[in-house]
Order: C-alpha cells, then structure tokens, then sequence
C-alpha cells in the first residue's frame, strides 16, 4: 500500500461531526492529579512473527480464555502463540470456503471460543478452544472492533452497515445467534467526513465497564463514553491535550508534518479507572520517512519506520472525579491494548527481525 493511497483512506477530508449535538460531553483537564501516582510495567513475553509472512509488523496481538496470543497480520492466517510465547500454529487456510481467511481482523472472545472477522469473506468464525472452527456467521460489513456483552445475543462492534449515510452511527449492537448478523440497534457519536470512506474515521475502541455497559473511544478524536447494553448513552467526556488535537483529519503525517496521535485502545480496572492506551508522536517522527527525490509524491508504507514516527502514551482517567490520575510516555511503538492492562510493542532487532513485546502496566502510589 502507498502513501498516498493511506492518505486517501485515513485522511481524506475526515472531520467530527456533531457528537449528538444535545449530549453533554464533560471535558477532563490536562493536569495530573496524583502527584505520587507512577505507572510501573513487567515484561511478560517475546514473540516473533512466522517465518513465511510478507510484513512481520502484525495489525492485532490479541489474547483469548486460556492465554494464548493471537496475532495478525495483513492477508496473513491468524497465528497462535502459548503464554510464554512460543508459536503454536497458524489457525485456518487461505481462500474462502469454510475455515479459510482472506484478511482475518479483528478478534473477540466468545467464552472459551473466539469470533474471527474477515470483512473479504463477509464472515465471522467462531472457533473453539482447540482452535477447530465450529460456526460461520454471514456479516456483510467490516468490523474493525468488537466486544462480546452476552454471547452470542450481544456484541459491540464497531462498524459502518450504512455506507451511504451522511453521518452514520459507527457502533452496533450485533447479535450472531443465527447464521447471519443482526443489528439490534446502531449508536455512538456520529462522524460525518465530507466524503469518502467514512469507515476509517468511525472506527471506535471497546471494553467492558461493569453491570453489563460498555466503554467506547473514537480511534482518532480522544473522546470517549460509557453505554447501557442496550447502547443507551451514561456518560461522556472528551480530552483536548495538545498533543491530540480533534476534529480534524487524521493521518501519517509527511517528511514535512508530525504524525496525527491515535487512540489504541481502552480498559477499565478494577478500581473503576479507565487506561488509555494512545499511539503518538514521537521527537525522532523526521527520521521515520525515507529519502525522497524531489518531486516523488508516494512512498511504500514498508518503507516507513515507524518506530520513528511514534511513541506510546498512557493515561489513566478517573471518571467520577473526571481528572487525569496519571501519564506515561513509552518509548516504544504499540501494537496493541490487550486485557490485563497489557500492552504488545512492535520493534526491530539489530539484524532488522521484527520482535513483539508483551508488558503489564500497573498503578502505584494511589
């Protein structure tokens, strides 16, 4: 893929619409709360991407029931790793007849079974704990995330099932009971991009809150909001730090202008806090792009370093109070936010391997 095209498709005019314009979004100051509070990590993992894939720099590192990692990669299988993160197998062929995959992503947990999506095939897969698929599940629009509520009578995904409409609702509330999905209801704040490819820009985060409602972050505006299971909104808040500003396209950036941040990933903790998991720019973004000839206008995204171009920060939000608890810069490119609290980092080694990275975060001094 080329520059230029991941331009047309992540910026391409993308701006925030009115975030239903009669809810009342709280907005959560920069500012620190707790002085003493640091945010310590473990490492728990290292893992190295198969042999045979094209990009070794996975799209998702997930996790199921029994702890096994689960990453993907671009038109790659889905590729299974044990706790301590020895490659196990990948799952499934390639193709599209039953138990194959076209370009599987993402994933949710079902149980002990995971929902494999594969927007190519128009599918999700249920396989089982012995990584045998057990269930196809017609879907004719591309998920990009989902959280299961109640299986199989309530998922959350996040996913565009009117393309046509002017300022679609980016989230649903699916049931897969049957052999196809059903939207039971559609909500969240509407993103209404003047034109084209509106589902790069609605693309939400979930976790699960407590009592069966749910928390969603917009990937590329920091706002974010507790829902009912029935997608009834609780509350919302949105953050304007300067280093993620909103409204506005989202994209890349140039050898010329700093990557725009985008919001990875969401959890909440036991304490009732909130984790944001953020991918944002980093001080070294100019040696991230490649030489340039004067005039060239494209360059291959695999020719980017994107460890370069990003850094990771962490915030923890406490949203009673409605205040920052806490901030971690990382130096280092994230992947992905998985449960747990637990972050999988994506870098090279000095032989140019692709490595994946697994470490907890906690909180201290709170």
């Amino acid at each position: 893929m080329t520059i230029r095209r991941a331009a047309t498709l992540l910026v391409s005019g993308m701006t925030l619409a009115g975030v239903a314009r009669a809810q009342v979004r709280e907005r959560i100051p920069d500012a620190v709360s707790c002085a003493r509070c640091t945010i310590t990590s473990k490492a728990l993992t290292t893992m190295r991407p198969p042999d045979d894939v094209v990009a070794d720099r996975p799209q998702l590192v997930s996790t199921d029931h029994a702890g096994r990692y689960w990453m993907f990669f671009e038109q790659e299988l889905p590729a299974v790793y044990d706790p301590t993160g020895t490659f196990l197998k990948s799952v499934g062929r390639k193709g599209s007849g039953p138990g194959e995959y076209q370009f599987p992503w993402p994933m949710a947990r079902a149980g002990d079974s995971v929902v494999i999506f594969d927007a190519p095939n128009a599918r999700a897969t249920v396989v089982d704990s012995t990584l045998t698929p057990r269930r196809f599940i017609a879907i004719p629009w591309q998920v990009t995330h989902a959280v299961v509520v109640a299986w199989p009578t309530s998922v959350v995904a996040s996913a565009l099932t009117d393309q046509r409409a002017a300022a679609p609702e980016p989230l649903q509330l699916l049931s897969l009971a049957g052999a196809e999905a059903r939207v039971t209801r559609a909500f969240g704040s509407r993103v209404a991009p003047p034109g084209g490819f509106p589902m790069f820009s609605a693309q939400h985060k979930a976790a699960l809150s407590v009592g069966g409602r749910v928390w969603t972050a917009w990937t590329q505006g920091y706002d974010f909001a507790e829902w009912t299971s029935d997608g009834t909104l609780v509350r919302a808040f949105q953050r304007r730090p300067s280093w993620f500003l909103s409204e506005k396209p989202s994209g890349l950036g140039s050898p010329t202008r700093p990557p725009d941040s985008f919001l990875m990933g969401i959890e909440r903790d036991a304490n009732g806090l909130l984790w944001v998991f953020l991918r944002t720019p980093k001080e070294t973004w100019k040696e991230g792009w490649p030489a340039m000839r004067p005039g060239q206008m494209e360059v291959s995204s695999r020719a980017i370093d994107y460890g370069k171009l990003y850094a990771t920060t962490i915030e923890i939000i406490d949203p009673d109070a409605g205040r920052v608890v806490a901030r971690q810069v990382i130096d280092r490119l994230i992947i992905s936010a998985m449960p747990g609290r637990r972050v999988a980092f994506f870098s090279r080694d000095a032989d140019e391997l692709g490595r994946i990275d697994v470490m907890e975060f906690t909180l201290s001094g709170r």
